[in-house]
């Protein structure tokens, strides 16, 4: 069962090297906790996320936004919108904030 695990790892490792130092931290704290991580390459621009432990690269601003809606932000509190739904609503109509 350990050498599963440490080739588990070693594929992941392998798998985040293709990417940045940044991607890589990112893929760690998923693997740690159950953050949501986003990370903004500085070469290219592109968005990804890690959540439970996954890569999600080259996002476009609609996939990122469903699944930050999707993870972050409860159905049954539809009447009252928190902070981060007045944020995600903001960035989806492009409202720019000073």
């Amino acid at each position: 069962m350990k050498k599963l695990l440490l080739l588990v790892r070693i594929y992941r490792y392998q798998r985040a090297i293709e990417f940045g130092t940044r991607h890589r931290a990112a893929v760690g704290i998923s693997e740690v906790s159950d953050a949501i991580t986003i990370v903004v390459s500085e070469e290219t621009g592109d968005v990804s996320l890690t959540l439970n432990n996954e890569l999600i690269p080259g996002l476009t601003q609609e996939e990122y936004l469903t699944i930050l809606r999707k993870e972050l932000i409860s159905e049954s509190s539809e009447d009252k919108k928190s902070a981060l739904q007045h944020f995600i609503d903001d960035v989806t109509k492009g409202v720019k904030r000073k």
